[in-house]
């Protein structure tokens, strides 16, 4: 219940003096709900107690009970860890163990499960396995045939090349020299030896001769058609060549005016130039360029071509004791030991005026071992005023790391600087002095 209010005071202290008592600061009603709150602040309060006593008094209560929870937790730890402890101290060993094992170990007798395997009809009927037989019988027999097909024709492509190489080898030693007016018998004699070898495929037996020595080459796609040989020179007039393709037929025609033939004997390369003609190929015919058509036929064995075509030698009137003083000279100038390496003069096989014909250098590093070789057919020596010497190797081959290329437009230049000139001024090796 509410407490009974206090009886207003007429006069207030806080009103001023000579004021009314309706008119003070604090009026009844303010006061009554101040006195509500405040009992109610006393309510939560007396509440707040009880509820700690409350808490206070269930924490005594588990304290009470977890303690003896505690004491039997540990007993029957104490209690386990005792146990275990026996049982580690009198396990048996591995040997009782196994002797344990062994004697209780059961005997276990299995009966094998009886299988039954039942084979499927066969799908395939007697008819068809006899047609099968038959087929694989014939096939056996086509393929003996093929064998022996094989066998009979191989017999006759290498009796076709021992007719070839036969061919090659007489007409080698044909020189068929331009007829004379007083020498008719000799005509006569070189008409009837060259009638009496094989045509090889065409009109003129020089000319199969020159299409098998390409064909034993490995360029047997290329044929001469038509050709005149011109006495005393590597010359071919009123060419026709034909290049075969794939296919067996005919890929390209050249017609030329004539064609030049050149070999380098040291690199093994064969240089065909046709001059003034035109190139037929795919229906299209187009003029040859004004400084000619150059075919290379690289890795030709020079040995047969110079039987057959002896135009393609070089003639040699070298004097053998001018040729191994030159050689010597010049390797001796050659082999000096420089940082960058030397060279060496491994072959020289002739003189022709200022150059030297038919060379091998060899060119090693400063630990002396061979890095290239360098063949030529001619070597020129040129002396530059700046103290330099060139070395001009022409229409020859460099050999380095198993790797074998052809000079690059027949041309090679070693340069050897710093040298002293005097040296090889006096040596006597051919030279050709530069004008600065």
């Amino acid at each position: 219940m509410d407490e009974p209010l206090p009886p207003e005071d007429p006069i207030s202290p806080l009103a001023p003096r000579g004021s009314e008592p309706s008119g003070s600061l604090l009026r009844g009603r303010d006061v009554q709900a101040l006195n509500r709150a405040f009992r109610h602040l006393a309510e939560v309060q007396e509440s707040l107690l009880d509820r700690l006593e409350a808490v206070e008094e269930e924490r005594r209560r588990r304290s009470r009970l977890l303690l003896p929870l505690a004491l039997g937790g540990g007993l029957v730890l104490v209690v386990a860890l005792g146990v275990q402890t026996w049982l580690v101290a009198n396990q048996p060993g591995p040997e009782q163990m196994l002797a344990a094992l062994e004697r209780a170990r059961p005997e276990i007798l299995v009966q094998p499960t009886p299988v039954t395997v039942q084979a499927p009809e066969n799908a395939v009927d007697a008819a068809t396995v006899e047609a099968l037989i038959r087929q694989l019988e014939h096939s056996r027999d086509q393929e003996v045939g093929f064998r022996q097909m094989i066998t009979d024709l191989n017999s006759r492509l290498f009796e076709r090349e021992q007719d070839t190489l036969s061919a090659l080898r007489e007409l080698g030693t044909l020189q068929p020299p331009a007829p004379k007016a007083d020498d008719a018998a000799g005509a006569a004699a070189a008409v009837e030896a060259a009638a009496s070898l094989p045509l090889l495929g065409v009109r003129d037996p020089w000319l199969g001769a020159l299409n098998g020595l390409l064909a034993v080459s490995g360029y047997g796609h290329f044929q001469f058609d038509k050709g005149a040989r011109r006495a005393g020179e590597a010359v071919i007039d009123q060419v026709i060549l034909l290049e075969w393709g794939a296919d067996g037929l005919v890929e390209s025609i050249l017609q030329a005016e004539e064609a030049r033939l050149s070999l380098h004997q040291m690199s093994g390369l064969l240089v065909v130039e046709l001059f003034r003609g035109s190139r037929s190929r795919g229906g299209l015919r187009a003029p040859l360029p004004e400084e000619g058509l150059r075919l290379e036929f690289a890795g030709v064995d020079g040995r047969p071509w110079l039987e057959h075509f002896p135009e393609l030698q070089d003639a040699d009137f070298s004097d053998p004791a001018e040729l191994d003083r030159v050689r010597g000279a010049l390797d001796g100038l050659l082999s000096a030991r420089r940082p960058v390496g030397y060279y060496r003069l491994a072959e020289l096989g002739g003189l022709e005026g200022g150059t030297l014909k038919w060379i091998q250098l060899q060119r090693y590093d400063s630990a002396g071992r061979l890095v290239r070789t360098l063949e030529a057919d001619s070597l020129e020596v040129r002396l530059h005023p700046s103290g330099e010497v060139e070395l001009l190797l022409q229409n020859g081959a460099i050999h380095e790391g198993g790797v074998r290329r052809p000079f690059y437009e027949d041309r090679f230049r070693v340069f050897l600087p710093r040298q002293p000139l005097e040296a090889w001024q006096a040596s006597g090796v051919p030279l050709t002095e530069l004008a600065s």
